[in-house]
């Protein structure tokens, strides 16, 4: 089994403008779009339009512009209102940027920033091409339609590593001319002023940088080791409130999005 740790590192000359203010349309706070599900300590959130940062509690509400913080051995997994998953290793700084769900309009569009550290990404399908879901570093930008990936960043380079399905990754510099495509056990690096490197199957060393998918602490059904191909042991303890086993048992490419309306039979037409 591979271990899931890793550093990925996407770069770019744009550096000062990746660092600016929230995108534009992007409001901060407003109403819930995550809630913490898993938290190793240390971890904190700097909330939109808050001056300092506080501790980061399990089940704690996040919204737009909520920045977050992980320390040595901290880590933090966050589930998400279109049934997403985040996971922040150690050592990481991310900002929820921008993020709508409206399944009712076939709308879905996230960006997350990648200041520094690593992060997991677990996305299930979107709904067509105007979807969206984006991570950005201050050297890259890797782009998915339904998959599982990471990106690390560690200046001056990005790496960008896919567990399941095809991730696009390119310079954040648009003079930076390049885009790869990277697919199941690929990685590729972006450094900055330069295009992305040819994706290759990753290496032992790369492998054990990944990020796990879950804490050893954590619980999870019984048969969830069974898919993974390993032993898992289960503590008798219950399931954090509002832990998203749902989400992260099921496939990425049937996960991400309630499922829609079963197509009805057209009625047979009169003669």
């Amino acid at each position: 089994m591979r271990s899931t740790r890793f550093p990925l590192l996407f770069l770019a000359a744009f550096a000062a403008a990746f660092a600016g203010p929230v995108a534009a349309g992007a409001l901060t706070g407003g109403s819930r779009v995550a809630q913490v599900v898993e938290l190793t300590s240390p971890a904190e959130v700097k909330h939109a339009g808050s001056a300092a940062s506080e501790p980061l509690a399990k089940g704690a509400s996040l919204r737009l512009g909520d920045a977050l913080r992980t320390g040595a051995g901290g880590r933090v997994k966050i589930s998400f209102d279109d049934r997403s998953v985040l996971i922040l290793a150690e050592n990481s700084h991310l900002e929820i940027t921008r993020h709508v769900f409206d399944p009712s309009a076939r709308q879905r569009d996230s960006l997350f920033k990648l200041y520094e550290g690593k992060v997991r990404a677990i996305v299930g399908e979107l709904f067509g091409t105007t979807s969206e879901y984006r991570i950005e570093s201050p050297t890259g930008v890797a782009g998915v339609k339904g998959t599982d990936f990471e990106e690390h960043y560690k200046k001056p380079c990005a790496t960008v590593y896919s567990h399941a399905g095809a991730v696009d990754a390119h310079n954040i510099d648009p003079v930076v001319k390049g885009e790869v495509t990277v697919r199941d056990g690929e990685y590729t690096m972006i450094c900055e002023g330069k295009a992305p490197t040819r994706p290759q199957e990753a290496t032992n060393e790369i492998e054990g940088e990944l990020i796990d998918l879950r804490a050893s602490e954590t619980i999870h059904p019984p048969n969830f080791s069974e898919q993974l191909g390993t032993e898992t042991k289960q503590p008798n303890v219950e399931q954090p409130p509002d832990y998203p086993t749902d989400i992260i048992n099921q496939p990425t490419d049937t996960g991400g999005l309630p499922p829609g309306p079963t197509p009805q039979p057209e009625p047979p037409k009169n003669p």
